[in-house]
């Protein structure tokens, strides 16, 4: 009865497990290290897209790489195809990517930073309610808890990473800064150009998700 950690789930970060990482150059505006991401073999792929890639990697030659894969209209094809007309520009490769899936990279970038500081809460603090924490209003709005304010765990939001967000402000504010750091990003990625062209918008998202009834 204590519900779980209300993570943000394995679909959000791909087959591969790399739209973080494709996510957190895109908010640096380092294409070319996005779409050497993208570009990287892995077993997730289909054999021609491997067998493409892996000569894409060997020969930086993307015309040769397309002529082995079968379907071109996949992610690493579209990448392949635009490289093929222009081999060094590598934002217009992103660009040339269904806008869906531009912004997919970016939010899981968002996702896993979401996810590392409420894992750090949650080892720090546990079930603990801490003023300055942040829950929802019933008007759909976010406030503060003030100090000797109680609450259930379950009603404590944290805002997944954005320009515009209100962080807590006790510990949890610099969890965010740590974990930004950690990765090697920061909170002006999403405040600076990256950020507002490829859709970080932000939200608040309860750290504790009860569930009312279980199917098995």
């Amino acid at each position: 009865d204590k519900g779980f950690i209300n993570y943000f789930g394995l679909q959000r970060f791909g087959n591969c497990g790399n739209t973080h990482t494709v996510g957190k150059a895109i908010l640096q505006q380092d294409y070319a290290s996005a779409v050497r991401t993208i570009l990287t073999p892995s077993t997730g792929q289909k054999p021609d897209v491997k067998a493409a890639v892996e000569q894409y990697n060997a020969t930086e030659d993307p015309a040769e790489a397309l002529k082995l894969m079968k379907y071109k209209n996949c992610i690493e094809g579209l990448v392949l195809s635009s490289l093929a007309r222009d081999s060094r520009n590598f934002k217009q490769a992103i660009k040339t990517l269904h806008y869906k899936q531009q912004t997919l990279y970016t939010h899981a970038f968002q996702s896993y930073i979401w996810n590392r500081v409420v894992s750090r809460r949650v080892q720090q603090f546990g079930s603990a309610v801490l003023p300055g924490d942040l829950v929802m209003t019933s008007e759909g709005a976010v406030r503060e808890l003030g100090e000797g304010e109680v609450a259930g765990v379950e009603e404590v939001v944290m805002p997944v990473p954005v320009y515009d967000i209100v962080l807590p402000r006790n510990d949890c504010k610099q969890f965010y800064c740590e974990g930004w750091a950690e990765v090697g990003g920061s909170f002006e990625d999403f405040c600076g150009p990256g950020g507002k062209e490829f859709n970080t918008s932000g939200a608040y998202r309860n750290i504790i998700f009860k569930p009312l009834s279980f199917e098995t």
